[in-house]
């Protein structure tokens, strides 16, 4: 089934018991970062934005921004 393999959000909302239409769905972005910190990986749902040489930036799923330093701290 193609709905089991993909993730979907709702546009609007949807009331309990109604049918629920192509339209009112949309499929979920798939935005991965992965921090590789030597001995230690980590991924996260987020959106790349901008990197320096001590600190990444990236867009949380709510619109903020977050720094996370490239030494791990």
């Amino acid at each position: 089934m193609k709905l089991l393999e993909e993730d979907y959000m709702a546009k609007r909302y949807i009331i309990k018991d109604t049918p629920i239409c192509e339209k009112d769905l949309m499929v979920v972005p798939n935005h991965k970062v992965k921090f590789d910190f030597g001995n230690i990986v980590i991924e996260r749902s987020r959106e790349f934005v901008g990197e320096t040489d001590s600190y990444v930036k990236v867009k949380k799923s709510d619109g903020t921004i977050e720094k996370i330093q490239k030494s791990g701290m």
